[in-house]
């Protein structure tokens, strides 16, 4: 039971995680309290009602410009996100903390430098299976 509630809890903070990345514009002079959001942004942001007018107005403004985008997104792309939220809160604790570790280390490189990592990543995913599975028993070889 303890398990299914921290799930909850994981995929709740990162869906909220996420407003900020998927979001989209507050409309000029308008207020942040809770009371001010339309209906949809409440419905969005529902995980945080209870602490939303605590929230520092800087990060309430950065919620409400980011959510619209994330409410834009086709229902598809929506789905698949929440799928990937439910198997990252799935993970242990120490695999979550390397994952966002690299995340932060990505996101830390020159844009020329992410290019390049995004390339090679759309080059593995083209491949076969079998090759990327050949590939990666190579790669976890020489980390040994």
């Amino acid at each position: 039971m303890a398990g299914a509630t921290t799930a909850r809890v994981i995929i709740t903070a990162g869906l909220c995680y996420l407003l900020l990345f998927f979001s989209g514009a507050v409309r000029a002079g308008s207020q942040a309290d809770w009371e001010a959001l339309s209906e949809s942004q409440q419905q969005l942001l529902a995980p945080l009602q209870s602490k939303w007018n605590k929230i520092p107005e800087k990060r309430r403004l950065q919620l409400l410009k980011k959510s619209r985008r994330w409410s834009q997104l086709p229902p598809k792309k929506q789905a698949k996100i929440r799928r990937k939220l439910e198997r990252f809160s799935q993970m242990p604790p120490k695999k979550r903390r390397q994952i966002l570790k690299r995340l932060k280390q990505f996101q830390s490189l020159k844009p020329e430098q992410r290019q390049k990592i995004e390339e090679i990543r759309r080059w593995f995913r083209s491949l076969p299976p079998e090759q990327k599975q050949q590939l990666r028993n190579q790669w976890r070889q020489r980390q040994k």
